[in-house]
């Protein structure tokens, strides 16, 4: 009788530590939260999660990481993705966004990155306040080389002064930039472009020393040991002339 009732408590002993086992099991591997480590400009948090696929309450032991990374980067402003599980019940996810540099049309309006990549066809939504890039090849390396050029023209001093609205490519004389406000044209040509760039520093600030006098239409930086401007005298409003 005593073997018996010794056998049926260990049955039960065993029994409650499974119970107890299935239960902590539950806890420490069943997705309770989704965290979204950073905020994203054309995401929200909701969305994130939808995106990604992931449901709550599941297996976060087998919660397929990969599958939930190639989920987001459908999505065309998702440029980098990093998922982390944390034990018990929680799953990080961080999301970097794509940061449009320039404006391409090939057969639509696309953007492209500092990379010179091509990420998405924009939208009557999305901003159109980023320099159009016109007759660069739709080639990775012309692309490139287009992105580049526009990132170290607006490390300039004067550059943030004038802005940028076009860059132009032309085969025979190079890169051409269309500022701005007031609008002119800047030839820097193909090769030294570096030097050019340095050129543009010493005379965008005269030029800006000359804001409101003259109206700069156009500076051709192409030569070696010459720079040509061409402006035109400001005529004073009538009213502010007569004072």
């Amino acid at each position: 009788m005593k073997k018996k009732i010794g056998i049926t408590g260990l049955l039960i002993a065993l029994s409650l530590l499974l119970f107890v086992g299935r239960k902590s099991f539950r806890i420490l591997f069943t997705l309770r939260e989704v965290v979204i480590a950073s905020p994203t400009a054309h995401l929200t948090e909701a969305e994130i999660i939808r995106l990604s696929g992931v449901e709550m309450e599941s297996n976060l032991l087998t919660l397929p990481l990969s599958q939930l990374e190639k989920n987001l980067r459908r999505f065309s402003w998702v440029q980098d993705v990093s998922l982390l599980k944390r034990y018990p019940g929680r799953l990080y996810i961080e999301v970097k966004e794509q940061q449009p540099l320039a404006i391409i049309q090939i057969d639509h309006w696309y953007y492209l990155n500092k990379n010179g990549e091509i990420f998405r066809q924009l939208t009557a939504d999305d901003s159109h306040d980023f320099p159009i890039l016109t007759g660069v090849s739709e080639k990775p390396a012309s692309l490139h080389q287009a992105v580049s050029f526009i990132e170290q023209y607006q490390k300039a001093g004067p550059s943030s002064f004038f802005g940028i609205s076009e860059l132009h490519w032309d085969n025979k004389q190079g890169f051409s930039v269309q500022t701005l406000r007031p609008a002119f044209r800047i030839l820097f040509g193909k090769e030294k472009l570096a030097d050019r760039l340095k050129k543009w520093e010493s005379v965008g600030q005269s030029l800006i020393a000359l804001s409101g006098k003259k109206q700069p239409l156009r500076v051709d930086l192409t030569y070696e040991k010459r720079v040509f401007v061409k402006v035109k005298p400001i005529k004073p409003e009538r009213g502010k002339q007569n004072a």
